[in-house]
């Protein structure tokens, strides 16, 4: 049975370049209170995640698209002076500076049909923007639950261990006195031995893999975890899903990655009209003052119209290239739907699996497993049962507990997928104040 920790590896491999534990602030991450209230634990994810950070920035860039698209081309302003002799001249009566002529002008173009598709196609990307914003806080935190139900886990895991080796530890010690005084056979000692070693195994390798859970822990939430009052009820409790999901394609249709991918797409088509609207010339007005010195007719005004000739430049490269773009998003947005619904639909069918197991388990092989071995310890205190029978009963009661555990870890990732895959995150972060 595998418990799927793929999201944990990659901030495991950062961890070197993040602080040392040491060097982590001192405020710690309560796991319990993180795995039972999803708004608190987004609101630690909003504050302290980096990538949640760079897509806030991202936000920040596109608003300012908006500002940006919504100016009005710069007008021009130029000054000129004529008549300036540069060789000789035959009326030499008249100087230099009395034959100068000099004019200022300022010169306006007109946009005619550019700026409503420009502004909404900035408005549109900044809407898109904020969705992946969206996206990229929901995809933190569910990374961030299940780092912390991992780490939950193995620490129940530990503790689960350490009662097992603690028992076989105190179990051997009393068989030692029976060995010395000829009551137990060297095998059936020697068999001790060898369970407590094994045991022992079991403890160091889960010490070790708890310890790297906590660090992917510590390096997604950018703070020590603390998991010491963390249970299997807290994982029972985290990450829920609602019993039935009526309409999972409604659902999909609000995820903020869908959300976006639409909104991409009609910012492509109003890009797409703004450069077709190129083929429509935009006149430039402008209007001009000259002071002539030599001339009877010293003060005049001049008024002009230029109009570019969209002979070769029409826009209709770009145009086709928006339009393109559009397309590929529209393909992307139904991909995203029908790859959505399959992860659902499997997910729902394994929740379901998983919980129909887990319960039978619970409700009955687990009682069942304690009550045998309590009768196994007893039996065995009167002489009634082997050695062998007891080591029996004892493996696999701790086996059996271990594999709960292990199912319950295993339910918990997958309603934390389900949740992820139906933007039930995302639907939170929307709603938190």
């Amino acid at each position: 049975m595998t418990f799927r920790i793929s999201t944990l590896l990659a901030p495991a491999l950062l961890l070197a370049a993040a602080p040392a534990r040491g060097d982590l602030p001192a405020e710690r991450a309560p796991a319990a209170a993180f795995l039972r209230d999803d708004a608190a634990l987004i609101e630690w994810v909003r504050t302290r995640s980096p990538e949640v950070a760079a897509a806030q920035s991202r936000v920040d860039q596109a608003q300012a698209g908006v500002g940006s698209a919504r100016l009005f081309p710069n007008p021009s302003l130029d000054a000129t002076m004529g008549n300036v002799n540069v060789g000789s001249s035959a009326q030499t009566d008249v100087r230099g500076a009395d034959r100068l002529s000099w004019g200022v002008g300022i010169s306006q173009e007109l946009e005619l049909g550019k700026r409503g598709p420009r502004i909404d196609a900035a408005d549109l990307s900044a809407q898109a923007s904020r969705e992946e914003l969206r996206a990229s806080l929901a995809e933190r935190v569910a990374d961030a639950r299940v780092a912390i139900g991992e780490a939950v886990r193995l620490q129940v895991r530990q503790t689960i261990l350490e009662e097992s080796l603690t028992e076989s530890r105190d179990h051997l010690a009393l068989e030692k006195v029976r060995l010395q005084h000829g009551d137990l056979s060297g095998i059936d000692y020697d068999r001790l031995v060898l369970d407590a070693l094994g045991q022992e195994a079991d403890v160091r390798r889960n010490r070790a893999e708890l310890e790297s859970a906590l660090a992917s822990c510590a390096a997604i939430l950018l703070a020590p975890c603390e998991t010491g009052e963390a249970g299997p009820d807290d994982l029972d409790a985290a990450a829920t899903v609602p019993a039935e999901i009526a309409d999972p394609e409604e659902a999909l249709r609000e995820r903020p990655d869908y959300r976006a991918i639409l909104l991409g797409r009609s910012a492509a088509q109003k890009e797409a009209t703004l450069a077709r609207r190129r083929a429509i010339p935009d006149p430039t007005l402008s209007v001009s003052y000259s002071h002539d010195l030599f001339n009877e007719l010293t003060d005049t005004v001049q008024f002009g119209v230029g109009i570019p000739l969209p002979l070769f430049d029409r826009g209709q490269h770009d145009a086709a290239l928006a339009t393109a773009k559009a397309r590929e998003l529209d393909r992307t947005a139904a991909g995203t739907i029908q790859q959505g619904l399959g992860e659902v639909r499997g997910l729902a069918a394994q929740r379901r699996t998983l919980e129909e197991t887990l319960s039978r388990l619970d409700e009955e092989a687990l009682p069942l497993s304690n009550g045998i071995l309590e009768t196994a310890r007893k039996a065995f205190a009167q002489g009634e049962y082997s050695l062998t029978d007891l080591l029996l009963a004892r493996r696999e009661n701790t086996e059996l507990r271990l594999q709960v555990l292990d199912l319950r870890g295993e339910l918990f990732t997958v309603r934390n997928d389900l949740r992820k895959a139906l933007g039930l995150d995302a639907a939170a972060a929307r709603s938190a104040p």
